[in-house]
């Protein structure tokens, strides 16, 4: 493997070939300039294709693209590629089911249903988590049947089937369709896809295939089952590619890098040898861990810190600071303080925005609001429905649509008709389900044909916060049908605000494909990351190791790692929080915290830490 500097490496670029790099070198990088330099020899900018892992690295990757001559390379995720192949109509005829993918409260409702048939829940688990892997068992195999029965029902896709069944589809297909096919595909983070994805992305490739990523950072999440050693075992089987190792720039902030390696490895030599050589100065502040004394303080002068920030940085705008948050509340809280302060902010949501009890309609939230959209969309649709009668209940209406099924003798058009209104439900439909069938009969007959905000609000009478983000996406004038598209590229798709003067606050995983310059990692304390449900398993540990490295190392400029030493004891079990100790203050019981793990595996390389008060 070749050891090449920037420049260097795009002037040795071939073919077939793999880049891989530490965190932040600027592998994205190479994949933009890679692209440009394309074009500049002459292939035309939609014969090239960038495949990316996010909606928001495709919205950045695109502003990065737009002033050069680039600027018309397709940009896509390897999700929607499946897809597009997918809603081929020889696709429909391989795979037998629409190109749709179950969102998680999707598969909650199917794994109810699955119970039905009284085979334990770690078999239908494991059944429903990889459906295409050879039961072990006689309940495994009953359990697969069930499924696909369910899945054809419903007429969707689980999520770890979509790239599966796309290169299915695709191998079935005498000749690609000329759309599906590029002169040139350039993958980025190709450690984090799914060996069906990486096969996709090649099939689609006619001369050119060059991948980039590092092993060491694969992210559980953006693909199902992410398949690293598709990078490293990349030349495998393919004599003719080439491997290239990208040095990082020498840059004038090499400690951020070198403190995100670190914390990667658990290994702080090289940064030692970096002070040893000069090339890191020991009160470079670049990198700086500033300590709160509670959640309270950290969350109160956020404001401030952006501020110090963006006054700190010649030439920063809002939209280059990114805020990294280890869950939903963190999210909220930040932006309920930027608004107070008046300072714009937009807002990912993490993995999950469907969040809510099913079983509790009042707290069901944006959930209901994308059942409705999908039932107003479709009146036919027969996930859309299922969830309609379970929401609210406890048991989700799982035995009651099962007997409305027998009653339809399992023909879904059928099942339909009797949901819909255009066939009589049987007699022995219970009264409680014959109403809620009915109030679902009532929404369609008088919003359906609504568009728009009003649209909106037939679908969510009380916006929440969630809801609200997606409301600057719609034009005003969307169909049913468009609105529950977006609500669905939402869920595996959330993206934020293009307004530079808008401050990005994002979950952890989000920041892929994100070069920001500089970045704020809130709730740096044991219990948030790692979050208490990794603390347990070494695969959630290491899992969550990346996560946060592959954050810290993104920061191009300025890196603040935020903690806090203490909480009310309340708190801190509510969050599952890490506690050394507890004490009195004041009458009330504090919970002494621990500061992440990940600070201190880095060793010397950490960055130095200053009280809150100092750093504001």
């Amino acid at each position: 493997m070749q050891r090449l500097d920037m420049e260097q490496a795009l002037a040795a670029a071939t073919a077939t070939m793999r880049v891989t790099a530490p965190v932040g070198a600027g592998k994205t990088e190479f994949l933009i300039r890679h692209a440009c330099a394309l074009v500049q020899n002459g292939l035309r900018p939609s014969s090239i294709c960038l495949v990316v892992n996010s909606e928001m690295a495709k919205l950045a990757a695109k502003r990065r693209l737009s002033q050069t001559s680039a600027a018309g390379v397709r940009i896509t995720t390897a999700r929607e590629l499946a897809l597009q192949v997918l809603s081929l109509p020889e696709a429909r005829t391989v795979i037998g089911r629409s190109p749709r993918a179950a969102t998680k409260q999707e598969v909650s409702f199917i794994l109810t249903d699955l119970r039905l048939t009284g085979i334990d829940s770690n078999t239908l688990r494991k059944v429903v988590a990889d459906p295409t892997a050879k039961p072990d068992s006689p309940d495994g195999q009953r359990a697969r049947d069930a499924l696909f029965d369910l899945l054809k029902r419903y007429d969707i896709l689980l999520d770890c089937e979509v790239a599966p069944s796309a290169v299915q589809a695709l191998g079935s297909l005498a000749e690609v369709p000329e759309r599906l096919r590029f002169q040139a595909v350039l993958v980025d983070d190709y450690q984090n896809l799914s060996a069906a994805s990486q096969a996709l992305c090649e099939m689609m490739a006619r001369e050119r295939f060059v991948v980039a990523g590092n092993a060491d950072q694969f992210i559980d999440g953006f693909d199902t089952n992410p398949n690293p050693r598709g990078l490293t075992d990349f030349e495998t089987g393919r004599p003719d590619a080439a491997s290239i190792e990208l040095e990082a720039p020498d840059t004038a902030y090499p400690r951020i890098r070198a403190f995100a390696q670190a914390a990667l490895t658990q290994d702080s030599s090289a940064f030692d040898r970096l002070v040893e050589s000069g090339a890191v100065e020991p009160d470079d502040d670049h990198a700086v861990l500033v300590k709160w004394r509670t959640p309270a303080d950290e969350m109160a002068n956020l404001p401030d810190v952006v501020r110090r920030l963006l006054a700190a940085e010649e030439g920063l705008v809002p939209r280059d600071l990114c805020i990294v948050t280890p869950n939903h509340t963190w999210t909220r809280s930040a932006l309920k303080m930027f608004k107070r302060a008046k300072i714009a902010a937009t807002a990912a949501q993490g993995n999950d925005p469907l969040r809510g009890d099913p079983r509790r309609q009042d707290a069901s939230g944006m959930l209901e609001a994308f059942v409705r959209a999908h039932l107003l969309a479709d009146r036919n649709d027969l996930m859309a429905w299922r969830m309609w009668l379970g929401l609210g209940r406890r048991d989700l209406a799982s035995k009651d649509f099962a007997a409305l099924a027998d009653a339809a003798q399992g023909h879904a058009a059928e099942l339909a008709a009797m949901l819909n209104g255009n066939a009589e439900l049987s007699a022995d439909t219970p009264p409680e389900l014959r109403a809620r069938i009915a109030e679902g009969r009532a929404l369609i007959a008088r919003s359906a044909e609504k568009q728009g905000y009003s649209l909106i609000m037939a679908c969510m009478p009380e916006l929440d916060e969630d809801f609200e983000s997606l409301v600057g996406e719609l034009k005003g004038s969307e169909t049913a049908a468009e609105l529950a598209a977006t609500l669905r590229k939402h869920v595996f798709s959330p993206v934020v605000s293009a307004d530079p003067a808008c401050v990005v606050i994002t979950p952890y995983r989000q920041l892929q494909g994100l070069s920001p310059k500089a970045i704020v990692v809130l709730g740096a304390v044991e219990g948030l990351m790692p979050a208490a449900a990794q603390l347990d398993g070494e695969r959630q540990a290491q899992a969550a190791r990346r996560l946060f490295c592959n954050a810290v190392g993104k920061a191009q400029n300025r890196l603040v790692v935020s903690t806090f030493q203490k909480a009310p004891a309340a708190f801190a079990e509510q969050f599952r929080l890490v506690e050394k100790r507890r004490k009195a203050e004041r009458g009330q019981t504090m919970a002494m915290l621990a500061r992440t793990r990940f600070v201190d595996d880095a060793g010397n390389a950490a960055p130095p830490s200053q009280s809150g008060e100092q750093f504001v």
